[in-house]
């Protein structure tokens, strides 16, 4: 028998992760739809307009991470968790804020979903403490179900964070079955962390195989990679960015400028993830970080933060040579 690709095997892994994560949420019961009030006053909590994928020469002011949630977030946690299974992109507003380029859209603060499962495990060690195994079960399922929520998404910076989501609480469900004397249960947290460990939605052999496959504007490589529909949806939409960053690595692109071939491949592409509810309102962003590698002088705001050397640089590439190295810089 041949061996499975690797991204037919991360689909395998997937897919049983997935369920192994279903059965151990099922005791909470039917899961009901969040209200649109509470997901909204989640999403406000989980999130950060602030917290943008930005520039590194444009540092934003650092965000103290959270350690400490009221009672009433933890709650809102707690409902969210339970809720039934969200929705695509269920993390950003609809229209995603109509941002300027991909690198604009707001991303989850790890900080906050860290501190609120930390609340919810540290209630499991009380009852523990207490010998309240049923209740530690509850907040230990509680967190799995969070994790749930996040894995399933189609940004791999949500993916990876229910990733570490998903081994903390992983832990915690062994400390419940220890305390329990359920060797099932035990056996289900360990095989979970090694499912866990197994399964990433990032390029499996890493990015150089992709961004070789893009150094090609008229490649329709990524577009084939991108119909295939049993990779989970994260790794498909990173075949969006691999295609926009492929220009950085085309010499005659960074000389003249991103090709038209190039923006007609990112629509092919948007065309087959199709699928992915949402997806195609990001076509906008991806099409408008081209834009900034063909647009105002890099004279005109130079970065904030930058070395002799590209100082030096400045002084006698073109123009458009700088914008597009410094758009490089950002994207990539």
């Amino acid at each position: 028998m041949p061996s499975p690709s690797p991204e037919s095997a991360s689909a395998g892994q997937f897919r049983v992760l997935s369920g192994l994560l279903d059965s151990l949420v099922a005791p909470l019961g039917t899961a009901q739809t969040l209200d649109s009030a509470r997901l909204s006053a989640f999403v406000a909590l989980t999130g950060d307009t602030s917290l943008k994928r930005s520039w590194i020469a444009e540092p934003r002011t650092p965000v103290p991470p959270r350690t400490v949630v009221s009672s009433t977030e933890l709650s809102l946690y707690r409902a969210w968790a339970r809720s039934a299974p969200l929705p695509a992109f269920w993390g950003y507003r609809p229209g995603f804020g109509a941002p300027a380029d991909m690198h604009q859209l707001p991303i989850r603060r790890h900080s906050v979903l860290t501190a609120l499962r930390r609340a919810n495990a540290a209630d499991a060690d009380s009852a523990l403490a207490r010998g309240d195994v049923s209740d530690a079960l509850l907040r230990a399922r509680e967190n799995l179900a969070g994790a749930r929520h996040l894995i399933d998404q189609p940004f791999a910076i949500d993916v990876m964070i229910g990733k570490a989501q998903i081994k903390e609480s992983a832990k915690l469900l062994g400390r419940v079955a220890r305390q329990a004397n359920d060797p099932a249960l035990a056996g289900a947290a360990d095989r979970l962390q090694v499912l866990n460990e197994s399964f990433s939605p990032l390029p499996p052999l890493g990015p150089a195989p992709l961004l070789r496959a893009a150094r090609d504007p008229a490649s329709d490589s990524l577009v084939r990679l991108a119909l295939d529909t049993s990779m989970h949806p994260a790794r498909r939409l990173q075949l969006a960015e691999m295609q926009v960053f492929g220009a950085c690595f085309n010499p005659r692109e960074m000389l003249f400028g991103v090709r038209a071939e190039r923006r007609a491949g990112l629509g092919r592409l948007f065309v087959a993830l199709g699928d992915i509810p949402r997806a195609g309102e990001l076509e906008a962003a991806f099409r408008g970080t081209f834009d900034l590698a063909d647009g105002e002088s890099p004279r005109a705001r130079p970065p904030r933060y930058r070395g002799l050397g590209e100082q030096l640089l400045e002084v006698v590439l073109p123009d458009g040579i700088t914008a597009r190295m410094r758009w490089c810089r950002r994207v990539a």
